[in-house]
């Protein structure tokens, strides 16, 4: 099994640009609905010690706004996790 990157070394390919770990509780999102089971099939990847992309999200105001990885956040929550990997821009 190879060992999991560490989110310093995250780069998102689309956004470019480095990953920073931010607490979960300053991550807004902004999707009402997430799909359940997507979200489980999620938190048993993390819980299993798999990692997911990840989340994209704004700066609005001083307030980071989920773009893409309402499922992913969701996920990450369940899971008991306190930071997760964003890509702010």
């Amino acid at each position: 099994m190879s060992t999991p990157l560490q989110p310093k070394q995250w780069a998102h390919p689309k956004a470019g640009g480095k990953v920073r770990d931010v607490p979960i509780s300053q991550v807004r999102t902004s999707q009402a609905y997430t799909n359940p089971d997507k979200v489980r099939s999620m938190v048993r990847r993390l819980q299993s010690g798999g990692k997911l992309n990840p989340i994209i999200a704004s700066n609005a105001g001083g307030e980071i706004v989920t773009q893409d990885g309402h499922h992913r956040r969701q996920a990450y929550e369940e899971a008991g996790y306190k930071t997760i990997p964003v890509h702010i821009f």
